[in-house]
């Protein structure tokens, strides 16, 4: 089973970048749009699932995040991920960068790890 954060390109990561860059375009306008595209943010997400899976093969098997959910689409990791990313307090935080070049909460973007 290959557990952890790396079921993000399954799921679907245009999805992603697509709540993104839309909230992200209302709130930034044109000077959003003149320093970043939708591939910009696929990019960044990528290169975010890399740097993160690196970091999961340093880690014994029960400390990844999705150690105890099964990957069984609607009724596991998939369910919790796209739930995840449509929250709105996800989605704000993870705007923050895109819009204003603040940094985001981690403690809300880890509050599921609780």
């Amino acid at each position: 089973m290959e557990a952890g954060l790396v079921g993000l390109a399954g799921w679907g990561l245009s999805k992603i970048a697509d709540s993104l860059w839309d909230t992200a375009w209302e709130k930034g306008g044109k000077s959003f749009a003149q320093s970043l595209n939708k591939t910009d943010i696929e990019k960044a997400i990528k290169s975010g699932e890399k740097a993160v899976k690196e970091w999961e093969n340093k880690l014994s098997p029960q400390q990844l995040l999705f150690y105890s959910a099964k990957q069984d689409g609607w009724n596991g990791v998939n369910k919790f991920i796209s739930q995840y990313f449509q929250h709105s307090a996800v989605l704000t935080e993870l705007q923050k960068p895109l819009i204003s070049q603040r940094k985001p909460d981690i403690d809300i973007l880890i509050i599921f790890e609780k």
